[in-house]
């Protein structure tokens, strides 16, 4: 019961804080998106995107793709359903590529989760990214009705009203920041880019599993490590790519 209270006090932020501007995907990314990252040697070690600790891993690792890729539920062969099995190192590699791929005079990268959490509440602090009530199977995928991930921007009626889509159910999303206590400390924001981190890294956004908080609304704060293979639990990973000018 302790625990169950403090995680809830842990979800609760009552400080303002101000934000740059950003601009953050209103999808998430898909596999036939990822697809291109890996036909661009987008794990070969010697490039750029990787830092360090990328490196290190991948050379560990032998990974060339994400742990679930040949899933038949989860991977290529479900082109427009998000990429998953992917761990935060994939998650930056992927971004950094983006923005050298690109290159539009932006940066790509993992949201903040301070900037995700203002693209799913807004300036009203609403509760779900829809608004407040009570999700439904027509605002999100969970509680398992589908067995599976599915394709992104299927539920409309729980996008925002910005019209980003999927905030809610269907797979955790990676940050780029630290897990840390709410309230949240404007002298610290925990964003991180460089590696190795000195902890965990808060995911957001809910999941298709079974359990109830996997609903998620736009307060739920898990965390994992960044280098914790999602093929281990049952929350697969994601991401949702945020930019802004370089």
């Amino acid at each position: 019961t302790y625990r169950i209270k403090d995680w809830c006090k842990d979800t609760i932020n009552s400080q303002l804080i101000e934000l740059k501007d950003f601009e953050i995907s209103r999808y998430l990314v898909t596999n036939a998106q990822f697809a291109y990252f890996i036909k661009a040697n987008g794990y070969d070690f010697s490039q750029l995107w990787w830092d360090k600790t990328g490196k290190e891993w991948l050379r560990y690792s032998q990974q060339y793709e994400p742990s679930l890729w040949n899933d038949k539920r989860f991977g290529i062969t479900c082109p427009n359903k998000p990429v998953v099995g992917i761990i935060w190192y994939e998650a930056i590699a992927f971004c950094q590529w983006l923005t050298q791929m690109l290159a539009d005079n932006y940066v790509y990268t993992l949201p903040s989760e301070a900037e995700w959490e203002n693209a799913a509440r807004g300036l009203s602090r609403r509760i779900y990214p829809w608004g407040n009530d009570t999700p439904d199977l027509e605002h999100a995928n969970y509680a398992q009705v589908h067995n599976s991930t599915t394709p992104v921007g299927c539920f409309t009626r729980g996008k925002t009203p910005e019209g980003i889509l999927d905030l809610a159910g269907n797979v955790w999303e990676w940050t780029r920041s630290e897990y840390g206590p709410y309230p949240y400390d404007t002298k610290n924001d925990r964003v991180k880019l460089e590696s190795p981190l000195s902890g965990s890294v808060s995911l957001r956004g809910g999941s298709w599993v079974p359990w109830g908080w996997a609903a998620s609304s736009a307060r739920s704060r898990p965390s994992a490590w960044p280098w914790r293979s999602p093929r281990w639990n049952s929350w697969w990973r994601s991401c949702r790519p945020s930019s802004s000018p370089s």
